[in-house]
């Protein structure tokens, strides 16, 4: 008994290695256009593995983990949609990043009252849906259901962000959430100037 626990054990331990392995690869190709289709397939394989484990500890700890999965799958999604003469793939792939985004908000929405990292993964992924959002209605102007529910979605990463300016992506909120919200006249230059000023003092603060 105590030796199938212990291969059990290792057989789960595993899994959880690859699966970190797979995610982390998938980052890292991310930044490199060449290596976007490996990227799409190592967090597919993150994706699968790391439901696999889940299946089988019955775990719900872990789920935070897939969302983050699906965040950084999504987002490489969006950069392939946005630069399409950029990604030179070997086989065809169905990009749905707002179906990911979508996924990942509804995992960490389990966690996000207990844990402030998927209350965290959940504004991450609630603005990934509002730039992908943003990026379908560039393409369609006439589907302004499309542009209301992305800035109705980055006011929400907005007011997150001020009431949470510590966090550790304040900057990437500012930058995405913050800009595209001052670029249509939501918030006044003297509001993300503040937001700035705030983020940028925490910044500071951390270097001493």
């Amino acid at each position: 008994i105590n030796s199938h626990k212990l291969i059990v054990r290792r057989y789960e331990e595993g899994l959880f290695h690859q699966g970190e392995i797979m995610h982390n690869l998938g980052f890292l190709c991310a930044s490199i256009p060449q290596m976007w289709e490996r990227g799409l397939k190592a967090y597919q394989n993150a994706i699968n593995l790391e439901n696999r484990i889940l299946n089988l500890t019955k775990e719900c700890a872990l789920e935070p983990r897939i969302a983050h999965t699906l965040l950084n799958y999504g987002a490489l999604e969006l950069q392939i949609m946005q630069h399409p003469n950029e990604f030179v793939a070997t086989e065809s792939y169905i990009l749905n990043p707002l179906e990911k985004a979508k996924e990942s908000m509804n995992i960490y929405s389990k966690h996000m009252a207990k844990d402030f990292n998927s209350e965290l993964g959940y504004y991450q992924a609630l603005q990934l849906k509002a730039t992908i959002l943003d990026e379908m209605f560039s393409k369609n102007a006439k589907a302004i259901i499309l542009y209301n529910e992305a800035m109705d979605s980055y006011f929400k990463c907005w007011c997150w962000l001020k009431e949470h300016i510590n966090n550790e992506y304040r900057m990437r909120f500012l930058d995405l959430s913050g800009r595209a919200l001052l670029k249509r006249n939501f918030i006044s230059h003297e509001e993300f100037d503040e937001v700035q000023r705030q983020c940028d003092s925490v910044v500071v603060s951390n270097n001493y």
